[in-house]
């Protein structure tokens, strides 16, 4: 090197016959010294490619390094241009890597987060299919949370009216699925929102991730990458919960509920029922139907038909939307429960269609939202209250 740059400062070769310095430890590596210019040259496949000057490549090993990775990208038959230009524009060995490997993914059109984010919530949207070929179509738990923790929500109004935001995903916005990292998005969830949160935009951001490489390697640019969100761990599991319910409770909870018809609870200020007779009714479908709140609490008059063979029971059709299987179900009804639930909970006005309807009046039970989710949040009360006044009377 020091010949090189006695060399150069002499002017002692001119453009015709410039000086050749061999390196000795990598291949087709040159030190090239032509009048006060001094470069270091890559010879590969009988072509030269020019690494950057002596002043910018100032040590041996470092125009090793650099020869190595252009070499690689060579024999992959990628342009080193935007590695060269990165170094030359001050990033690391790393940065101009990752740089080069941006621009050919873009250059491929390569997908990115928001691509991936809008490409795989689509393909929820499509549900799936049955071993029979009979469509599943996805709830609508799965879609609103699949739309909440992959980001397509953020700045839109959330229940409050304030902007909703996974205060994660801003670190993904328009970056290429091959150079992201779960780890910021997961963090900043968990840091902006909660630990729940950022376990859930883990959870659906490696869901997208396996969608896209099992389905769409090529195009997304997945298949060309180590596989590292599958290292990303969400970090916090939730509590197993028990939801298996003891015939002995669920009879106290009922028989309360009973007793305490339109009349006040002990010891409350708010001198209002109690239960009335729909949420009654709701208790009771909830007992009798088995299942979950929010499907039993979205049935709708015309999903409650006569049965056709027997008398005086009705069919109850649940659509695949509100089961958690996404199939659709038939639930038929004897009499007895047609009487003790399904007339008693049409004590209602005239123009409402469900079939447990919520506060008629719309006074009391958060009046801002829909009739049907005000009756799932009237019996999430009333069973809360109901069980706390059975479990403190023993």
């Amino acid at each position: 090197m020091k010949r090189a740059k006695k060399a150069a400062a002499s002017r002692e070769y001119p453009d015709g016959s410039p000086l050749l310095i061999a390196d000795e430890r990598e291949p087709g590596l040159t030190l090239k010294v032509r009048g006060r210019s001094a470069s270091w040259i890559l010879k590969f496949n009988g072509k030269s490619r020019t690494l950057g000057s002596l002043n910018d490549v100032g040590s041996a090993s470092a125009a090793r390094e650099r020869a190595q990775a252009v070499r690689a990208l060579l024999a992959a038959g990628d342009d080193p241009a935007a590695y060269l230009s990165g170094l030359a524009a001050g990033r690391t060995h790393d940065e101009a890597v990752a740089l080069a490997v941006k621009r050919k993914s873009a250059a491929a059109g390569h997908w990115t987060w928001d691509d991936l984010a809008r490409r795989y919530y689509q393909n929820l949207e499509e549900g799936d299919a049955a071993e029979d070929g009979s469509p599943i179509p996805p709830s609508a738990d799965t879609l609103r949370d699949a739309e909440r923790y992959l980001g397509l929500r953020d700045g839109q109004p959330g229940k409050n009216g304030k902007p909703w935001n996974t205060g994660g995903h801003h670190h993904l916005r328009g970056k290429l699925v091959t150079e992201i990292d779960l780890e910021n998005m997961r963090n900043g969830a968990r840091d902006a929102r909660s630990i729940s949160c950022a376990r859930k935009c883990v959870n659906y951001a490696r869901a997208a991730f396996e969608w896209a490489l099992e389905n769409h390697g090529g195009t997304s640019g997945l298949s060309k990458v180590k596989p590292s969100w599958r290292m990303v761990s969400p970090q916090w599991k939730p509590r197993r919960r028990n939801r298996s319910v003891e015939a002995e409770a669920l009879a106290k909870v009922l028989h309360t509920a009973e007793i305490w018809f339109n009349r006040p609870l002990p010891g409350r200020r708010i001198d209002a029922p109690a239960a009335d007779e729909i949420t009654v009714a709701a208790l009771w479908w909830l007992a009798l139907s088995g299942q979950r709140r929010s499907a039993s609490m979205c049935i709708r008059r015309d999903q409650v038909r006569d049965h056709p063979e027997r008398q005086g029971w009705k069919i109850v059709a649940f659509p695949g939307a509100v089961m958690k299987s996404g199939r659709n179900h038939l639930l038929p009804v004897p009499p007895a429960v047609v009487e003790r639930v399904l007339n008693r909970a049409t004590l209602r006005p005239k123009g409402v269609d469900l079939a447990v309807p919520g506060d008629p009046k719309g006074q009391r039970l958060h009046r801002r939202h829909p009739p049907e989710r005000r009756r799932r949040f009237a019996v999430f009360c009333i069973v809360s209250a109901v069980s706390t006044s059975t479990a403190s009377s023993g």
